[in-house]
């Protein structure tokens, strides 16, 4: 099954306990990654390291449509943790757990992982509507088209969804975010975001100008990719 433009997502930004890191780390990639991308509809799991002040960790996983993740064979594992998943869940902090919908999208499928990501989460407040179209017809071109940036994406919280409580919700008290929209960036370089192009990209043009005052990144985070995951159905 080849990769298609992927409309669903999964986000989880938190600390850790640092004690348990290594256990975490093993326990991750060892067992709860392969369950959960043996899900239907799930195509790639990632895990990063938070950088720069960024949370400890990012953990993502991208679907074919955000109603993957809301489907009764994810639901059912989500409410029946196994002890390890209890023991590892007990050890998050500050956690934030949000699913998303794709809205626009500039970069091709890439041949491999990204080393760098970058994650804005954001109000867009009245001018809403106005900022989202400013991503599609500007934003994301532009950025996509700076040297390094190797694709961008604009996703907006499909409420429904992510306020469905379970009992790994409860474990850990990881609801989703208060941001209505996301914005990620897969980068070549950790100093792309710290470039006068990169500026430049989040000018508009013309009317956007003023809307673009509306927008209010509530968190910016920068991290390192450390593990990835596709499902045995992809062909990558």
């Amino acid at each position: 099954m080849e990769i298609k433009e992927l409309k669903g997502f999964l986000g989880i930004w938190t600390d850790m306990d640092k004690g348990f890191i290594p256990r975490f780390r093993e326990w991750h990639n060892k067992e709860h990654m392969v369950l959960r991308i043996a899900t239907p509809g799930w195509h790639v799991g990632h895990r990063y390291h938070g950088l720069e002040g960024a949370p400890d960790f990012l953990i993502c996983y991208e679907t074919s449509d955000a109603s993957d993740l809301g489907g009764k064979g994810y639901h059912q594992s989500l409410n029946e943790p196994d002890a390890n998943t209890r023991e590892a869940l007990s050890h998050y902090r500050n956690s934030v757990r949000t699913i998303y919908r794709l809205l626009h999208g500039a970069g091709e499928k890439l041949p491999t992982d990204s080393p760098f990501y970058l994650t804005l989460r954001f109000e867009g407040g009245a001018e809403s509507e106005t900022i989202v179209k400013w991503f599609g017809e500007e934003h994301l071109p532009k950025a996509n088209k700076i040297p390094g940036v190797l694709r961008a994406r604009l996703y907006e919280i499909d409420e429904a969804i992510s306020h469905i409580m379970t009992e790994e919700r409860k474990l850990y008290s990881a609801g989703p975010g208060k941001q209505r929209f996301l914005a990620t960036y897969e980068l070549a370089s950790r100093d792309i975001p710290k470039s006068s192009s990169w500026r430049k990209a989040f000018t508009g043009s013309g009317g956007y100008q003023q809307a673009l005052k509306g927008m209010r990144v509530n968190h910016q985070d920068l991290f390192a990719l450390e593990f990835t995951i596709y499902s045995p159905a992809v062909k990558k």
